[in-house]
């Protein structure tokens, strides 16, 4: 079967959505899954580095999640657009911590 691209768009978005719930109620495992299977369909989406990089950091994995929230492709978070995504890093520093990794910055 061979996927075009609108409808990798489709799948990305969707593994995004649900591995970004995922992560929000704890299942990390599950999450990371899904944000694995978004970076197949479509690796330079970065909105599926930041999730993973905060799902590596929450399952205790620091170093991997560190170098996914450094990545080059993460570079637009760090300009005022990237509020919301500072406003979700914020809101789960828990989970982070947690796991012993330390707080992570953009």
């Amino acid at each position: 079967m061979t996927v075009t691209t609108p409808a990798k768009l489709v799948l990305a978005v969707s593994y995004q959505a649900r591995g970004k719930l995922c992560f929000i109620q704890g299942a990390y495992q599950p999450a990371l899954a899904d944000l694995d299977a978004a970076l197949k369909q479509l690796p330079q989406l970065f909105t599926v580095h930041f999730y993973r990089g905060l799902t590596l950091l929450a399952l205790g994995r620091c170093p991997e999640g560190a170098a996914e929230l450094h990545l080059p492709e993460l570079k637009p978070l760090q300009t005022p657009a990237g509020a919301q995504f500072q406003a979700f890093l914020a809101a789960h520093r828990n989970a982070v911590a947690k796991a012993g990794c330390p707080a992570p910055t953009l």
